[in-house]
């Protein structure tokens, strides 16, 4: 009897090692409290492309913390995305765990069909992201807040609602920003082109520096840019160099929940627009009808602002003018709808000087996607411009050169851009298969 009660004793303990052996393994790290840190990692194409695609995501999802370094991120969420033999696209939703998640680690796959809007693949994916994310908020205090639903297929959790994986409770930070919620950029570019007659050169900077909350909106900003072009010619060599920069800022500040004033400020050069100096500070307002929060769905917003602007030329205008200080206003009209049945984007900007609003610019921009039945598309991209404000204009005119490389504005009153597409896929839409082999091949000429 006592050898067997041992054995039992034996067992037990063995069981309970075997049981606890899972835990050991894992770090010895207390999981974060409030909820997870969560880095989007996504390239800008297809679902992610466009300003509006991390906001979109981050509304879906508001139980986390969002944050721009992968160093301070608890979970790195990657997306790729790739083409099935269908014609849609295959997305990946990768999870990957960071620091106290180390070695947990799991993906998930999106696949739209080729006639899918862009709403479609984003809600998509939010849904695969809501499901991969639950693992690691279940050991967090946001766990409390999290229910589980099952809507019936085709069918939506509850009533009147998307379905959804969680709470939509504001994330609260579990740490301190050592940034204050300023993010920097600093870029360049250099594009190189020629043959023996012919070279081209051209090099672009820019650094920014944005601070965004929910009351507060700053944006500051610089830009280079050089083009360089040389022609030998029968008898001779034409060389041009074509510089432009400009520094900028705007500070707004969030006014209830549809409202916004602030000011903008901007100083630079163009050889183009025959600048050595140019200034201007602009306050304004602007309005959305829909509440700011809807503006990755919807958005329809108007803006004016007004102040002084100041010109220094390179050469004399057609005016008699070597320097002026205008009055200057801009009234702009932006519309945006994100929907299941596509895309629609449109803006009116009217700038004009003051007094004599006689001397204004008025353009017309949109774009159009919009899918018709299944399978058909149709996607349009236009804008018109009345051009009544050439004030900087040269009174030494421009040479032949200048206006056959575009070196110098011209005279006109009015400039246009159109295009139009239609797009009609049918056969299987069940091919899923993805196969890259030789992609990107192509035959030289």
């Amino acid at each position: 009897m006592r050898s067997g009660c041992v054995c039992r004793v034996l067992v037990v303990t063995a069981m309970a090692a075997m049981a606890a052996a899972p835990l050991a393994a894992q770090k010895n790290v207390t999981p974060p409290k409030a909820t997870i840190r969560v880095f989007f990692d996504c390239p800008q194409y297809g679902a992610c492309n466009g300003s509006t695609a991390f906001d979109f995501f981050r509304r879906q999802i508001p139980y986390v913390n969002w944050v721009r370094d992968r160093t301070e991120a608890d979970v790195h969420v990657l997306i790729t995305q790739q083409t099935t033999g269908g014609g849609g696209e295959q997305y990946r939703v990768a999870f990957i765990g960071l620091g106290v998640f180390e070695g947990q680690a799991d993906s998930l796959v999106v696949n739209m069909p080729a006639t899918a809007t862009m709403d479609e693949q984003r809600r998509a994916i939010a849904e695969k992201m809501k499901l991969g994310l639950v693992r690691y908020l279940a050991q967090t205090e946001a766990a409390q807040q999290l229910r589980v639903s099952y809507g019936s297929p085709g069918g939506a959790g509850r009533p009147g609602g998307p379905p959804s994986g969680a709470a939509r409770s504001p994330a609260t930070s579990a740490r301190k920003d050592p940034w204050n919620y300023w993010v920097f950029k600093v870029s360049g570019s250099t594009f190189l082109e020629g043959e023996s007659s012919i070279k081209y050169g051209s090099y672009y900077g820019a650094v920014t520096a944005n601070r965004t909350t929910n009351a507060w909106k700053v944006n500051l900003g610089f830009d280079y840019s050089l083009d360089t072009r040389k022609f030998i010619l029968t008898d001779s060599t034409y060389s041009v160099r074509e510089h432009a920069w400009e520094v900028n800022g705007s500070l707004v500040r969030s006014v209830r929940s549809q409202w916004a004033v602030g000011v903008r400020t901007g100083l630079g050069a163009s050889d183009s627009y025959n600048e050595t100096l140019a200034w201007s500070v602009q306050p304004g307002v602007e309005y959305d009808v829909f509440p700011y929060a809807q503006s990755s769905r919807r958005s329809l917003a108007f803006q004016y602002v007004v102040g002084p602007h100041h010109w220094r030329y390179k050469q004399r205008t057609i005016y008699e003018k070597d320097a002026e200080t205008r009055l200057q206003g801009s009234a702009r009209a932006d519309l945006s709808l994100i929907q299941p049945w596509g895309q629609w984007s449109t803006s009116l900007t009217w700038t004009h000087l003051l007094p004599e609003t006689n001397r204004y610019h008025l353009t017309l921009n949109g774009y159009l996607q919009v899918r018709v039945f299944k399978g058909l598309s149709v996607t349009a991209n236009a804008y018109y411009s009345w051009v009544h404000d050439q004030i900087y204009l040269s009174a030494q005119g421009v040479t032949d050169e200048e206006i056959l490389l575009h070196l110098r504005q011209l005279y006109t009153t009015f400039s246009y851009f159109a295009s139009i597409g239609l797009s009609y896929r049918f056969g299987s839409i069940f091919n899923n298969v993805v196969n890259p082999r030789f992609g990107g091949s192509s035959i030289v000429y």
